[in-house]
């Protein structure tokens, strides 16, 4: 267990050194990738490289789908509002009753300013919901027990909220966000932080946001 947790620190502290200067930068104002993603009602893997820049107490969308009238399909996202510091994977009921969040402890999200790995994978079947940070399994909470809800006109969006209202924007930089339509093991999560992207059985998306060859960031 020692060397594994080694090698992650490694692989994280090496993600620095690689990404530094090559990913793009979100400001946290309305910074945004528009990209078309999936609709998904059976399971999901959403990870990616991320640094967040300032902890201003408040929501950063990493990566999200939704529609005008806010009905999020699903949402991943820092929860950094008061003493939370914490990931999150959520989405909007089917019946239009509320949302349903999973949510690492509090505390549990603690490196800005620095490069880390955040992943979530979700099995809406048998409501398993696992959260990750820099490749560890976190304790999660949340319940689960209605789908979600299913979107007219989506809207993808990397490093803002894909609805109407308040955008809260991410603040820093985000690389290689990926997006599977199943779920992944431990070994999986811990594999595509080495070589991100890699693995294609059921790969929706896969969006390096690195170098000049990348989408604009707009």
């Amino acid at each position: 267990m020692r060397q594994i947790l080694l090698s992650l620190w490694l692989t994280v502290s090496l993600a620095g050194t690689c990404f530094a200067g090559a990913s793009r930068d979100f400001d946290g104002v309305d910074d945004k990738l528009t990209v078309t993603l999936p609709e998904l009602s059976d399971a999901i893997t959403v990870m990616a490289w991320i640094n967040l820049q300032t902890d201003g107490s408040t929501y950063y969308h990493i990566l999200s789908r939704s529609d005008i009238r806010d009905n999020p399909n699903y949402v991943f996202r820092l929860d950094m509002s008061g003493a939370s510091d914490l990931l999150q994977f959520g989405w909007k009921k089917s019946d239009n009753t509320g949302w349903i969040f999973f949510s690492s402890a509090n505390g549990s999200f603690t490196s800005v300013g620095t490069w880390a790995h955040v992943a979530a994978s979700h099995d809406w079947g048998t409501t398993d919901s696992e959260l990750y940070i820099n490749g560890v399994l976190q304790t999660d909470s949340g319940s689960d027990t209605i789908g979600p809800r299913l979107t007219l006109t989506p809207d993808g969006r990397i490093g803002i909220r894909a609805a109407p209202g308040s955008l809260l924007p991410f603040n820093g930089n985000i690389a290689y966000a990926q997006l599977y339509s199943r779920t992944m093991t431990i070994s999986e999560i811990q594999e595509q932080m080495f070589h991100p992207c890699s693995i294609t059985n059921s790969l929706q998306g896969c969006w390096p946001i690195m170098g000049a060859d990348s989408p604009e960031v707009d």
